[in-house]
């Protein structure tokens, strides 16, 4: 009898231990995954930003980026500089009148009769002279689109390609043009304007078939303001005040998206496939993002922070305020927090959403986001 109440108590003393050591498993456990959320939406310190260096440029100075580099204006030179804040070349001798233009693979500037075009290694691959006023142009690789007035104040909207031969060219009233360029993969060239005969808004986008002259396509976007037109490969996208409006190039509607009381703030396209980003349309700061897959998904999340900025790198959401960036994923999940190196006053997308340049309070910083 003795002998089976020893057995009983030893048995209950080993269930009891038992019992607290799977209590003690479990609370283990919920540390560990209360820590990995800590970690995982606390800030890491400055190091998130795996380069930073000073540009030789700041905010009144010109400059325009593609996915390769930085180009910049600054008194009578026009320079690049790489993803390092590297020097990859510099052009001397341009009037402080120029502008200049990007391609991702070529660089321009223009002065009131001519154009200059350079590759991004800056040799001149080409230059345009003419006795008419060049307004205004839109440089692609292997094309340039040019607005220009002839003596008797005539206006045209013209495209060469670098061989300096003109392909097209038709009129145009300037006051009513809102957008233009060339699709070069087939040598469209289309324009955006502004319909201001009627009480509502309409715009129109209009395609020309170069090689035969003729208009290949016009659409009609009624009852709102463009704001951005892209087109990529064979689409093209009306961004506006109140729908995003998705067409081929022939001019068949394929998509409407509401988006009234949102803006469209930024954009990546990963080969065909777009990925919008948009915000509040109001001055307040940004508490909330929405990010629009080109599979008709959307994802609205709320921000940790207020902040002042949102961009799109390749498959992350960079939210900025003036001391910390928030990365979440393309559905809105936090992936972590950051203290910015230093307090910016702002900060823009370069170099493909790879990189920002942020503002430090007197000049620009270039930080790498990779």
């Amino acid at each position: 009898m003795e002998q089976f109440r020893t057995r009983n108590v030893r048995k209950r003393q080993n269930e009891r231990i038992k019992r607290i050591a799977i209590m003690l498993a479990i609370l283990a456990l919920g540390a560990v995954l209360v820590g990995w959320f800590i970690m995982k939406n606390t800030a890491v310190g400055g190091a998130v930003f795996s380069s930073s260096a000073d540009v030789p440029f700041y905010k009144q100075d010109a400059h325009l980026s593609n996915s390769k580099v930085i180009v910049y204006k600054k008194g009578g030179n026009i320079a690049a500089i790489d993803a390092k804040a590297k020097q990859v070349f510099s052009i001397g001798g341009v009037s402080d009148d120029a502008k200049i233009y990007l391609s991702e693979s070529y660089v321009g500037y223009s002065v009131k009769n001519s154009y200059y075009i350079y590759d991004l290694n800056g040799k001149e691959v080409c230059r345009y002279e003419t006795e008419d006023t060049i307004y205004d142009m839109r440089l692609f690789d292997g094309y340039v689109v040019l607005i220009k007035a002839d003596a008797s104040g005539n206006t045209f909207l013209v495209l060469n390609d670098f061989k300096q031969a003109q392909l097209f060219s038709t009129g145009v009233n300037v006051n009513n043009l809102l957008d233009y360029g060339v699709v070069s993969s087939s040598a469209t060239v289309w324009m955006l304007s502004l319909n201001t005969n009627i009480p509502t808004p309409l715009c129109v986008f209009t395609s020309y078939n170069s090689s035969k002259g003729s208009v290949s396509s016009v659409i009609n976007i009624a009852e709102q303001l463009v704001e951005k037109l892209l087109i990529n490969s064979d689409k093209v996208y009306a961004v506006g005040t109140s729908n995003l409006v998705t067409y081929d190039l022939s001019g068949k509607k394929e998509q409407t998206y509401l988006t009234y009381g949102w803006e469209v703030t930024d954009w990546r396209f990963v080969g065909a496939k777009p990925y919008f980003v948009l915000i509040p349309r109001t001055d307040e700061p940004i508490t909330s993002v929405r990010i629009r897959h080109s599979d008709s998904t959307e994802y609205t999340f709320t921000l940790q922070e207020e902040c002042d900025k949102v961009i799109i790198g390749n498959e992350t959401i960079y939210a900025f305020n003036a001391n910390k960036v928030f990365y979440t994923d393309l559905k809105g999940e936090n992936i972590k927090k950051a203290d910015m190196p230093f307090k910016i006053n702002g900060c823009e997308s370069v170099l493909g959403g790879s990189h920002i340049l942020a503002d430090n309070g007197s000049s620009y910083v270039l930080l790498s986001l990779k």
